[in-house]
């Protein structure tokens, strides 16, 4: 939306420079209205996105995380409030109301301007530069003076992996001299003030500080993320850069430094040096320091749900264990990964009747389509384990019980994944009776190996998204 804005009022300025009076009047005001507006909207957009974004997933850890008598003391907390209302909500619904918005708006606007502007040209027979070089003064003057401090003071704890937040900063801080820059020359060197047998295209029009401005924010946020995206998609260059990243990170220092860099981060229990393989990935995974500094990290990335995905799943391994009686794996000194310490047995073991109603629930959040914490794991995976979840459903309705239900409070519906309801909408009998339901049978039994191709994909995403920067910050 930004570039299209920026192609429309830097193509309508620069014409009308070249164009008689009457034509470059209507370019500079429809430039301005549709053009410029247009680009001022796509930055509050972005900004919007960032904030709820980065809010999004800060709360989905934070509350997923409480116990159920933490969550009950949050039932009134507005941030609390705030999230079960928006974690229930379809985000590409949610992130396309902006758009809407602008659609409207620019409606509203055309319907003003278009008849203003007739009666206007009919009433004096002859069409104003200037009134389009102050509708943009005003535009550009209330984006500098209101919206740009405005947005820095909401953006001013969301920082986020990707630099949209620097992005939006630095658009902003060349926004005050170029608006400055614009004022002097339409004041004092503008073209209405020189001799109107001149051309215009001898004239330095005040609008190309303007334009000089939207181009900044262009390059800013569109071309440098362009440069910084192709080395990605050509895989001769991204294999080079994985081969300088792991030489790089085996030669270097291993001093611990948390995320801000700014003091000692806790020494974790590993022993092992981080290194840029899977094996090591999944060995931070377990570790519980560098589990909460991935997360952090995952928070800014707007990927928080893969490292509650690999948390949940490890609590569930670590009861599957007491539950057999099987000692856990220490990872402490241990460098094989999670599927060789456990696939000498437990990934095919039947998962106990106990503890199915957890693993019900763990694939309802995470797994499922449109699930709460939905991770992206591929068709294949995924369909997996929506064939065998349906078929135990379908064998044992009983255990639709535990699936996701509804709650109503103070006349709103919210997921009970959203509430510590604990066995409120399954009573001990009924979860019993649903356990020894299937007890015998054996076609619909529940298994890790189920999970282990999903385990693997979440792994990735890791690996591909935060995990290469906690290893820079551990450098």
């Amino acid at each position: 939306m930004g570039a299209f804005g920026h192609l429309i009022f830097s193509s309508c300025v620069l014409l009308a420079q070249a164009l008689n009076s009457m034509i470059a009047c209507y370019l500079i005001l429809y430039g301005s209205v549709v053009g410029f507006y247009t680009w001022v909207f796509a930055f509050c957009t972005r900004a919007y996105r960032l904030r709820y974004l980065f809010r999004l997933n800060q709360f989905k850890v934070k509350y997923s995380r409480m116990s159920e008598e933490e969550k009950l003391t949050c039932l009134k907390d507005k941030n609390y409030r705030w999230y079960v209302t928006h974690s229930q909500k379809d985000l590409t619904k949610v992130l396309r109301i902006p758009f809407l918005v602008y659609a409207l708006s620019l409606v509203i606007i055309l319907i003003i301007t278009i008849p203003s502007n007739l009666h206007a040209v009919q009433t004096l027979h002859s069409c104003n530069t200037t009134w389009g070089a102050c509708v943009l003064l005003g535009m550009f003057g209330f984006f500098i003076a209101f919206l740009s401090p405005l947005i820095i003071y909401c953006l001013k704890d969301n920082p986020d992996a990707h630099g949209i937040r620097t992005e939006l900063w630095i658009i902003t801080f060349f926004g005050f001299p170029l608006f400055l820059l614009y004022a002097v020359f339409f004041f004092k060197i503008s073209p209405v003030q020189a001799d109107p047998t001149k051309y215009m295209s001898r004239v330095f029009a005040p609008a190309n500080w303007v334009v000089f401005f939207t181009a900044i924010g262009h390059v800013v946020s569109v071309v440098v993320p362009l440069l910084q995206y192709m080395p990605i998609r050509m895989p001769c260059i991204r294999h080079i850069v994985f081969i300088k990243r792991r030489r790089a990170y085996a030669n270097s220092s291993t001093e611990n430094f948390d995320i801000s860099r700014l003091a000692p981060r806790p020494t974790s229990s590993m022993s092992i040096p981080l290194e840029l393989t899977m094996e090591s990935l999944e060995r931070a995974l377990a570790d519980p320091d560098l589990m909460h500094q991935l997360q952090d990290l995952a928070i800014r990335d707007f990927s928080s749900e893969n490292l509650l995905f690999y948390e949940r799943y490890l609590n569930l391994i670590d009861r599957l264990k007491t539950e057999w009686s099987i000692p856990s794996v220490s990872y402490r000194f241990d460098k094989s990964s999670l599927a060789e310490n456990d696939y000498g047995g437990i990934l095919h073991r039947h998962i106990p009747d106990k503890l199915l109603p957890d693993f019900i629930d763990f694939y309802e959040q995470f797994i499922r389509v449109n699930a709460p914490f939905q991770v992206n794991i591929s068709y294949k995976a995924r369909n997996t384990l929506d064939e065998a979840f349906d078929k135990l459903y379908r064998k044992n309705p009983s255990l639709m019980a535990s699936r996701r239900n509804t709650i109503r409070v103070n006349d709103r519906v919210y997921d009970t994944h959203m509430f510590p309801l604990g066995n409120m909408h399954t009573s001990p009998t009924g979860r019993h009776n649903s356990s020894t339901s299937h007890k015998k049978d054996t076609s619909t039994a529940i298994t890790l190996a189920l999970f282990e191709t999903a385990r693997v994909e979440v792994c990735w995403n890791v690996f591909n998204s935060v995990y290469p920067k906690l290893i820079e910050i551990d450098n």
